[in-house]
């Protein structure tokens, strides 16, 4: 049965329903009567700006004839101006009405001239709408006639004072002319009296008139408003009277059904500080059901049955509604039964009754018996937030912890408590100063894995877990936000620094520890296991004020430091991300850059030491960006790596050189050979190089005319897939080159075990080559001894005739530099070979200034 939550109706709502019918036609009327006096008053407020205009304007004009006067008398300069400015306010206030009887009307104009005019600024909109709108009064026309004819006198006076400024600024010797301006002035300031006196007459006659028409309006509306107020209020008195009965029996029903559903009540009188219990608040309880409906008991002897750690909680829940910031409030809290154990209630509380301050004096509560579906929720929450392997949180635990210390400092517990989530932890983490998120990942625990099986590694985590609890702090977090990655929030504390010291160098030293420590041999099942780790950090909250940006900055640096080296630490800034989002930038660029057609291909001669002759070309990929112009090869070939789209620009390489291969053999011989590189993605996956005949490569060419540069790194897997790769280009005649040798980590037992053609000297040994140096005798060296396993030798970036040389003395077979040629497109390279072949002699080309990477 369901438990009505909302106390029983209003008594004053009830009637008002009631009389609906009759109250709204009251209520309109009494609205109607409301704007109608504010109306009526606001015409008469209109009325008495226009008199005030009037007055004003009046004593100006009559300011311009004395003005007028005494400059004809005595002829002093500043009256003439003072009368001038007189006349200019006259003449805007005469301006206002045509300005608005004009069409369309100038209402903009005319408020400027009443501003120039000195209107006060509160006044100017009723005059406005006095001479705009209520033309059609009775007696309101022939005041605005009467306006206008003044105004018509008032302009007579500009003559005059232009004839009066025309003979003093002649010299004013004309005495008799003076006096007869001087008469005619006195004539028209008698004219203005008179028109100023009538139009003053009109106006208090209006103004009169408007006032006795607006008063007696109010007064037969007020009485009209007080007879219909008394019939409301008799039909309101007898509607409450009745509701109020009404109520008794809705709050008689509403007991009723609360005593018959599943829920218990019970009521606090915050006076007496007594509780009323319903019988089923004893029977949810295990108690014996009492005879009565409801008993009495003392608050604090209810309160003490609550669980000690709940009742902070509660106490505060109540508060709020003591407080008047809630009405109604929802928490969960364990009670003690008949049986002497705690089981979850879940409670809802709310204010009933109040003093005349508005504070509540009587408290309603309905409670609920959800023991079993809160241990449910328990066991549903450990789940969700739980790693099972380690007992640590998991990501979405870690992130709710770190949202709690960082912006909300309250226990966790409470939290859910109050929101109702189900259950919440004891502990409590508040963040005070800065920390820091650190973002551990074990580096190569794949290999662990597959050596010694997902039991040996399971062991490794819980293991790591034990060891990086142990090293933190009690109020700092811990989780496994991985396969094989945990998180971390550590506390630096500024007071523990040492003097000079920044938070970043202790939080370094501190995740080289933690590494440092993870690194030693962990002892499973009798065996030493080694892993190593890396580690990315975020500075709070210099790094970032939200969890989330921080769990993400510290993954950004982790990133980095395993690019860099294992066992690395590295910490966040701001390059990290603007870097981070140019190459999700240039990502972008590149899935449109094949459909695009923005990429092309560059050869470069690799020319044959003894005859001379260019019998192999490296092909090189060029980026023409539509905004950037070109791109570094060094700049996009990482990201290409990176988003997987090296695979699909490869296989558009090795279809362009078999485009190419045609004018190439056509031009240079049949036997001439393009060398194209490979990544390790590529070598093993690239689709052309899978199955190259069906994939067209070579149904025109031979296996010979392609050879495939490889790293040294590639050699280091040594897996099965690399060495079926390499027995595969051998069956088809495809040559392989040793691309930078001598700057990785290859070993010569490598060189037996695959079947290398070629060996390229790297351009970090040609650089400084010369007659004697250390260069020279280590160019030999891997000359000899690449010859004695049967391979042949292509020094790259040469460029001066000394290191061609030094090279031809150690008895390299291949030069390829920009000695003879930079990287060209194929119209060029096939120009530059037609003249290298016409010259006995190799010329040395200028290395050109540009962007190439060659």
């Amino acid at each position: 049965m369901m438990v009505p939550h909302k106390p029983p109706p209003s008594s004053w709502r009830e009637p008002l329903r009631r009389e609906w019918h009759f109250s709204w036609p009251f209520a309109v009327f009494t609205l109607l009567m409301l704007l109608t006096s504010l109306g009526g008053l606001y015409l008469l407020s209109a009325g008495r700006s226009v008199a005030a205009l009037e007055g004003h304007w009046s004593a100006e004009s009559k300011t311009a004839v004395v003005r007028l006067l005494d400059y004809n008398t005595r002829g002093q300069e500043s009256t003439w101006v003072n009368f001038r400015r007189t006349m200019v306010a006259l003449g805007g206030a005469s301006r206002v009405l045509p300005s608005l009887q004009q069409t369309p009307a100038d209402a903009v104009g005319a408020r400027r001239h009443l501003l120039n005019f000195g209107l006060p600024q509160h006044e100017i909109a009723p005059v406005l709408f006095f001479m705009q709108h209520l033309g059609w009064l009775p007696g309101v026309q022939p005041v605005l006639d009467q306006w206008q004819e003044a105004s018509s006198a008032v302009r007579r006076l500009e003559p005059l004072g232009d004839a009066v400024r025309a003979e003093i600024s002649a010299g004013g010797r004309d005495t008799a002319l003076r006096r007869e301006l001087a008469d005619r002035i006195m004539m028209l300031d008698s004219r203005l009296d008179g028109l100023s006196d009538d139009l003053s007459q009109a106006l208090q006659t209006l103004v009169s008139g408007i006032a006795d028409t607006v008063f007696w309006t109010i007064v037969i509306q007020f009485v009209l408003l007080v007879s219909l107020g008394g019939i409301m209020a008799q039909r309101l008195i007898f509607g409450v009277v009745n509701g109020a009965r009404e109520v008794r029996r809705q709050e008689e029903r509403w007991r009723f059904a609360i005593e018959g559903a599943n829920d218990a009540l019970w009521e606090i009188d915050l006076e007496t500080q007594q509780i009323r219990l319903s019988r089923r608040w004893y029977t949810q309880l295990g108690y014996e059901e009492p005879v009565q409906d409801f008993t009495l008991r003392p608050r604090a002897e209810v309160t003490a049955m609550i669980h000690p750690e709940d009742r902070e909680r509660v106490r505060r829940r109540q508060a709020q509604l003591l407080s008047g910031q809630e009405r109604m409030v929802e928490y969960r809290y364990r009670h003690l039964d008949q049986r002497g154990r705690y089981v979850w209630l879940q409670a809802r509380v709310q204010s009933i009754e109040f003093d005349p301050q508005e504070r509540p004096v009587y408290l309603l509560g309905v409670h609920t018996h959800v023991h079993e579906r809160h241990l449910m929720e328990e066991k549903m929450r450990h789940m969700a937030w739980v790693d099972p392997l380690t007992g640590l949180p998991n990501r979405a635990g870690f992130q709710r912890s770190l949202r709690l210390a960082l912006d909300n400092p309250i226990s966790r517990q409470e939290l859910a408590g109050m929101t109702l989530l189900p259950g919440g932890d004891d502990d409590s983490v508040q963040v005070e100063g800065e920390c820091a998120v650190v973002v551990l990942n074990l580096d190569g625990f794949k290999d662990v894995n597959e050596e010694h099986g997902r039991r040996t590694g399971d062991a490794v985590l819980r293991s790591v877990a034990v060891l990086l609890e142990n090293a933190l702090q009690p109020e700092e977090l811990l989780a496994r936000t991985a396969g094989d990655g945990f998180s971390l929030l550590l506390r630096l504390d500024a007071a523990t620094l040492p003097p000079g010291d920044s938070a970043r160098a202790a939080l370094d030293r501190r995740v080289q520890r933690l590494l440092w420590q993870v690194a030693r041999p962990f002892e499973i099942d009798e065996l030493p296991i080694v892993v190593q780790a890396s580690a990315g950090s975020a500075l709070y909250p210099a790094d970032g004020a939200d969890a989330e940006v921080l769990q993400a900055h510290a993954e950004m640096a982790l990133l980095l430091a395993k690019a860099q080296a294992r066992g690395h630490h590295r910490a966040y800034d701001a390059r990290i991300e603007q870097r981070a989002r140019e190459r999700r930038v240039l990502g972008a660029d590149l899935r449109l850059a094949l459909d695009r057609h923005e990429f092309y291909l560059v050869y470069q001669p690799i020319v044959h030491q003894r005859t001379q002759r260019v019998d192999k070309a490296e092909v090189l990929l060029r980026w023409k960006h539509p905004q950037r112009g070109l791109v570094s090869p060094a700049e996009f070939i990482p990201v290409a790596e990176e988003t997987g789209l090296i695979l699909p620009i490869g296989e558009w390489i090795l279809q362009q050189v078999d485009r190419d291969l045609h004018r190439l053999r056509a031009a240079l011989g049949d036997a001439f050979q393009v060398s194209v590189n490979k990544s390790p993605r590529q070598f093993l996956h690239d689709a052309a190089l899978q199955q190259p005949r069906e994939s067209g490569l070579l149904k025109e060419h031979q296996g010979h005319n392609l050879c495939v540069e490889i790293t040294e790194s590639m050699l280091m897997e040594a897996s099965a897939a690399v060495k079926d790769k390499f027995m595969q280009l051998r069956d088809l005649g495809i040559q392989v080159s040793l691309d930078d040798f001598g700057t990785g980590y290859s070993s010569l037992a490598y060189l037996k075990v695959f079947d290398i053609d070629f060996i390229k000297i790297d351009r970090s040994f040609v650089k400084n080559l010369s007659v004697g140096s250390s260069d020279q005798a280590l160019c030999e060296a891997m000359v000899v001894m690449a010859h004695k396993l049967g391979m042949k030798v292509i020094a790259e970036g040469v460029e001066t005739a000394v290191q061609r040389d030094v090279l031809d003395g150690a008895g390299c077979d291949y030069i390829q530099g920009y000695l003879y040629s930079p990287p060209k497109p194929l119209d060029e390279f096939l120009q530059w070979a037609a003249r290298h072949a016409g010259q006995d002699d190799a010329g040395v080309a200028r290395r050109p200034v540009s962007s190439d990477v060659g």
